[in-house]
């Protein structure tokens, strides 16, 4: 995949292997695509958060003699959330139907795991489960990510790249 640029016919090589070129590619369970915007990474996420309700749906109503509140609370903190901000570091969800779609399905776990039908705000709703919005969330594991980098020893491979990235026109710096 190459980033930037119109789909071209070239051929790539390596070795005696021809490489096609794809407009979209899955590394380390990240979905990147040409463009790098989070279009592709959020419908995988989307998908994923909407299975993973679905378990902890199944999960509460098969438990009916476990505290919900609490069972639910740790499900959300422990096995949801790390799956949903893996990579948060490098996916960036930008675009205002991203950052709905994240919320809304926070919002539905939410209610699942305190057994509303209402609707009240999304607000009161994570706060009486003691829950950041998850939009806070993914920035606070980003700020650790890049904590982790900034310190990290100046000859991996990861402290390299990071430092093309930050000298690169356009890029923001971190420091």
């Amino acid at each position: 995949m190459t980033v930037g640029r119109k789909k071209s016919e070239k051929m790539w090589q390596l070795g005696d292997q021809q490489i096609y070129e794809t407009n979209e590619y899955k590394y380390l369970g990240v979905m990147l695509n040409k463009q790098m915007t989070d279009t592709n990474h959020m419908s995988y996420i989307g998908a994923k958060m909407k299975k993973l309700e679905s378990y902890l749906r199944y999960t509460l109503a098969k438990h009916k003699d476990i505290n919900r509140v609490n069972f639910g609370d740790n499900l959300w903190r422990k096995a949801i959330l790390p799956s949903i901000s893996h990579a948060s570091g490098i996916w960036f969800n930008t675009s205002r139907k991203a950052k709905s779609e994240l919320s809304s399905h926070q919002y539905s776990i939410a209610k699942a795991i305190l057994k509303i039908h209402s609707m009240p705000s999304m607000v009161a709703t994570w706060g009486e489960l003691g829950w950041l919005p998850i939009l806070e969330s993914l920035n606070i594991s980003r700020i650790s990510y890049y904590s982790r980098l900034i310190n990290m020893k100046e000859d991996r491979l990861t402290k390299i790249v990071f430092k093309e990235l930050v000298n690169t026109p356009g890029v923001s710096s971190f420091n």
